[in-house]
């Protein structure tokens, strides 16, 4: 969903194929709905209409993360979330082990280690399992959609997020949120929520939805409809075995380091700021920096999570054999000053290069990190510029 939650960022781009588990049918669209609160805004014209509830770059009809705040801030709730319905599982050991995994999963990817949002989520999950129109497990559902590059429900699931790993201790908390909703445990602050996005989007279909709630930096939404839902007889009591979340597992086998929350810059669980794992940069201004011919220049969203730059920029880039994106967090420092990222796709060097300006964004890779100063990193982007082969100043991907 996406961007659906607080979560931390992804890595780049990897495909995903449910195994041991159909894939499902598209989620409809409600199109017979009026808007509620705001106006539905129509998608580019030529451009492909992600499925309903997906939060992908595509989905967006705000234009910039600015508007979508605008627009999500001026429409107020529709409703209160509701009661919500406590959850039973009724599977085997097994079964419940799978769930809880992939609850846990979606929990950890699209919140992070931060409890109230994790809660948020997997109440979305459980929603979903009882909704007449979605798969009638909690793999299925976390995993709907995944094998599509847009059509997946919950982003993490098709976005090369999975390539990270929770710690330890941040992972058995997911695990034990996940085990008590499982168990009947609700969270009343989303209800009967059944979507939610991030306030720096407005998808096509949130003006079909009934607004409930607000929590952190996301949005909560139910149908306009009150399906009879699912009663225990109907939910399946055999889950999916997905192996994309299969070396998760108990979490007995993690390393107990934090590498994946200080390199996306969440705050550790004591609440204390990220600690840089090295000496970051020291950013260097430039007078006016003038972009490489041909490269795209993009706004990025301050809040988002570093890895989705570089999610974003990849979509920029799709179809393209070479391509270089310079993005900055706000209008006034755009090609005024050091960029905060940069991506970089070179088919003669056969090179694909994301970097961040570490002086600002942690990252646990020190090759990550962009160039120190201006000229060292205009030379990077002559060199690794469209048609052109590795120079002294290159770096392999």
């Amino acid at each position: 969903m996406r961007s659906g939650a607080v979560r931390a960022g992804g890595a780049l781009t990897a495909a995903l194929a449910l195994s041991s588990y159909a894939a499902p049918l598209p989620v409809p669209v409600p199109d017979r709905f009026a808007p509620r609160s705001t106006p539905r805004t129509p998608s580019p014209t030529g451009m492909a209409r992600p499925p309903f509830g997906s939060t992908a770059p595509e989905a967006d009809t705000a234009g910039s993360a600015q508007a979508a705040r605008l627009i999500n801030t001026a429409r107020v709730l529709d409703a209160l979330p509701g009661a919500g319905r406590p959850f039973g599982f009724a599977g085997l050991a097994d079964d419940f082990d799978r769930a809880q995994t992939c609850l846990a999963a979606a929990a950890w990817y699209e919140a992070g280690d931060d409890p109230a949002g994790e809660r948020a989520v997997i109440q979305v999950v459980l929603n979903r399992v009882r909704h007449p129109i979605y798969p009638a497990t909690v793999c299925g559902v976390v995993f709907q959609g995944a094998h599509l590059r847009t059509g997946c429900q919950f982003t993490f699931t098709c976005d090369g997020a999975l390539a990270r790993r929770p710690g330890q201790a941040a992972w058995q908390r997911a695990r034990a949120l996940a085990a008590a909703a499982l168990h009947g445990a609700v969270d009343p602050t989303v209800g009967e929520a059944t979507h939610y996005h991030a306030d720096y989007v407005y998808p096509y279909w949130a003006p079909g939805l009934v607004k409930l709630a607000r929590v952190g930096a996301h949005i909560f939404y139910r149908f306009p409809w009150r399906a009879r839902g699912r009663s225990a007889a109907e939910l399946s009591r055999t889950e999916p075995a997905v192996t994309q979340v299969a070396f998760l597992g108990s979490g007995a086998e993690h390393d107990a380091d934090a590498d994946a929350a200080l390199a996306l810059g969440t705050p550790q669980p004591d609440g204390a700021p990220p600690v840089a794992l090295f000496a970051p940069a020291v950013a260097v201004p430039a007078a006016r920096m003038a972009a490489p011919p041909g490269a795209m220049v993009l706004a990025l969203d301050p809040v988002s999570p570093p890895g989705r730059w570089a999610m974003e920029a990849l979509s920029r880039c799709a179809g393209k054999a070479d391509c270089q994106v310079l993005g900055w967090t706000s209008a006034a420092a755009t090609l005024r000053e050091r960029p905060a990222f940069v991506f970089i796709r070179n088919a003669a060097a056969r090179a694909e290069i994301a970097l961040w300006d570490c002086a600002r964004t942690v990252r646990a890779d020190p090759r990550q990190c962009m160039p120190r100063d201006a000229a060292a990193l205009g030379r990077l982007l002559a060199v690794q510029g469209p048609g052109q082969g590795h120079g002294k100043e290159g770096i392999s991907p």
